[in-house]
C-alpha cells in the first residue's frame, strides 16, 4: 500500500532488516525541513486529516475541488480560487 503523502521504497534481502528509501533533492538544506509557520502547517494538517479520501487522493495529485471543503457558504469564491491554483510546467 502506498504512503498517502510520500513516496517510500521498502527494500529487504536475506537479513531481517528492511529499509525505506525516499528521493531528496539534489542540493540538500538542512534548514529547508525546518517549519516556519507552525500554525498554518498545523491548520493545513487538520484540513488534510479531516478531508474525505477522495479529496485527499486529489489534493495529493496538485488538483483543488471547490465545494467539497467545510468553506460552506459562507467562504466566497475569490478565496478558493486564488488559494490554492496548480500551476502546470511548460512542457
Amino acid at each position: 500500500q502506498p504512503h498517502p503523502s510520500y513516496c517510500f521504497l521498502a527494500t529487504s534481502g536475506i537479513d531481517p532488516v528492511v529499509r525505506l528509501w525516499n528521493p531528496r533533492p539534489e542540493s540538500e538544506d538542512l534548514t529547508g525541513r525546518v517549519v516556519e509557520d507552525m500554525e498554518g502547517a498545523s491548520q493545513a494538517n487538520q484540513r488534510r486529516m479531516n478531508a474525505n479520501p477522495l479529496e485527499a487522493m486529489l489534493l495529493d495529485m496538485g488538483y483543488r475541488i471547490t465545494g467539497l471543503s467545510s468553506g460552506g457558504a459562507g467562504a466566497s469564491d475569490d478565496e478558493d480560487s486564488a488559494e490554492g491554483q496548480v500551476q502546470c510546467r511548460p512542457s
